[in-house]
């Protein structure tokens, strides 16, 4: 599963790392079906236009069927954000991506405290899940995880720490998700 923002700004900064470490990862597993998520049908119009213009016709785009793709799914590339957490909870292995105007970037690296960016991590209050953030997106070693994440037969111990991790939200979610937020800010 692909879900590659549900922003245009997202879209258009990340959407050719998701096309590429797709490429890498259908040209390594030329059998996998690749679905992106989509969540409306801006979002669609966008991603499909970056889809045409990279000349990739194996990615089915499909709008407002997240929960369903990631039900099916045995791996996802995510953008960092909430999905990240409705990924981990539907306990799909996975990997976070994420990418802002180098601005931003510096700005934010001096004011953020955690050292996770996505919300599985953060909640986690551990690194459960790789990030690939700005420079450090690597469109071949994304394929190459996503491809062992697939091939894994044994998905018990990342499901279990998902368990756990959607166990503990619920037991006292509000009070978490509080201090998460908290921890973000500093």
């Amino acid at each position: 599963a692909l879900l590659p923002g549900s922003r245009e700004g997202e879209i258009k900064r990340l959407s050719f790392d998701f096309i590429e470490t797709a490429k890498r990862l259908k040209q390594k597993h030329p059998k996998v079906q690749i679905v992106a998520a989509l969540v409306n049908p801006r979002i669609a119009e966008l991603f499909g236009a970056r889809l045409k213009k990279a000349h990739v016709d194996f990615i089915d785009c499909r709008v407002d069927k997240t929960r369903l793709i990631l039900e099916a799914s045995h791996a996802a590339m995510v953008t960092s954000g909430t999905a990240t957490l409705e990924t981990a909870l539907h306990k799909v292995p996975h990997l976070v991506v994420y990418r802002v105007g180098a601005v931003t970037y510096h700005l934010a690296k001096g004011l953020i405290k955690t050292p996770y960016i996505s919300m599985t991590n953060i909640i986690a209050q551990r690194k459960l899940v790789n990030e690939y953030i700005q420079d450090a997106i690597d469109h071949d070693q994304m394929a190459k995880e996503l491809g062992e994440m697939m091939a894994l037969n044994d998905h018990a111990p990342i499901k279990q720490a998902f368990y756990q991790m959607h166990e503990s939200l619920d037991l006292n979610g509000s009070e978490r998700a509080a201090i998460a937020a908290l921890d973000l800010i500093g």
